[in-house]
């Protein structure tokens, strides 16, 4: 589609652009309750359609990591941005469905290492869609969590790469996730004794459901 039809979007939901424009922030902490009381996943997706359809820049790639280079669009970066991480909230609870190339939009916003002022709330963004194995690729799992993995260290975000490497127990590579972010410097010396410890003293001392690493685990 052109800019044209494109930026009509945003005409056709005039009070919805105007009140996104005045306030995104609050715009986005208001529907969260909205969202957070909803039953109905199929409302929130069709919801969550229009807004994306609205709000984000759909000329770029899919991978972009720039949310909007176009400076004739109605929202700017932080509008645009504040809607992927409420979209990346409800897709970790499985509570909204959307296309590939939203999904791929999300993760690229989240990965995104040029933001530095929402670094931290990206991160555990991010970390809650792994986690709960909500990123939708049709990629084969290994190869797109090795690429997550690889754009997730050269952003610094150790948490995100704390998680795989714990799942293909890197312990070096997991040591340096702890020394690296500060959410695990509380409990570094305790991780590093436990990861220290004889296998037996391990195993005695690991509940029957839990990893031997798993309190180290965000």
């Amino acid at each position: 589609a052109d800019l044209r039809s494109m930026v009509s979007l945003a005409l056709v939901y005039p009070r919805l652009t105007l009140l996104l424009q005045i306030d995104a922030a609050r715009f986005f902490s208001i529907l969260t309750v909205a969202f957070d009381a909803s039953s109905s996943t199929t409302h929130l997706s069709e919801l969550t359609a229009i807004l994306l359809s609205v709000v984000v820049d759909r000329r770029l790639p899919p991978d972009s990591t720039q949310v909007s280079r176009n400076t004739q669009w109605p929202f700017d970066s932080v509008q645009q941005g504040l809607l992927l991480m409420f979209v990346s909230r409800y897709l970790s609870r499985g509570m909204v469905e959307v296309d590939s190339y939203s999904r791929q939009r999300v993760t690229a916003y989240l990965l995104d290492s040029l933001d530095h002022s929402t670094r931290f709330d990206r991160e555990d963004a991010l970390l809650e869609l792994v986690q709960n194995d909500a990123m939708g690729s049709s990629t084969p799992s290994a190869f797109y969590n090795a690429e997550i993995l690889s754009r997730a260290v050269d952003a610094r975000m150790f948490k995100v790469a704390e998680f795989f490497y714990h799942k293909k127990r890197s312990f070096r590579e997991l040591i340096n996730c702890h020394v690296l972010h500060r959410d695990f410097h509380p409990n570094l010396f305790s991780f590093l004794n436990t990861l220290l410890s004889p296998p037996s003293a391990i195993v005695a001392s690991s509940s029957p459901s839990k990893s031997p690493l798993s309190s180290s685990t965000p």
